[in-house]
């Protein structure tokens, strides 16, 4: 079983968490292939930082947040993909798509 617990943030002291459900067999193929895919370089040498200016015109922003030896490390991103850097603009962009496909 695949489970998560997904943290919701939207402004000072807003805080949510919330139980996504088991993903089906077709849904965790679709999302191990995002996870298969290597990070960008550039995310490594810049972690816990956004880029662009998510939420700026409304139109919200993308949050990544993974583990690495233990430790939280986020990223967030501008939803107009060329306000983020060029070097990480196609990982956003399969972000994006991996999140389609799983609606």
């Amino acid at each position: 079983m695949i489970a998560a617990y997904y943290k919701v943030t939207s402004g000072p002291g807003i805080n949510a968490t919330q139980n996504i459900t088991e993903l089906s067999v077709s849904a965790l193929a679709i999302a191990r292939e995002l996870q298969n895919t290597s990070l960008p370089d550039y995310l490594y040498q810049n972690k816990n930082k956004s880029f662009g200016c998510p939420d700026c015109a409304d139109q919200g922003g993308t949050n990544l947040t993974i583990t690495i030896n233990g430790v939280p490390v986020s990223w967030y991103f501008d939803n107009y993909l060329n306000n983020n850097p060029v070097e990480i603009r196609d990982y956003i962009q399969k972000i994006w798509t991996t999140l389609g496909a799983l609606k």
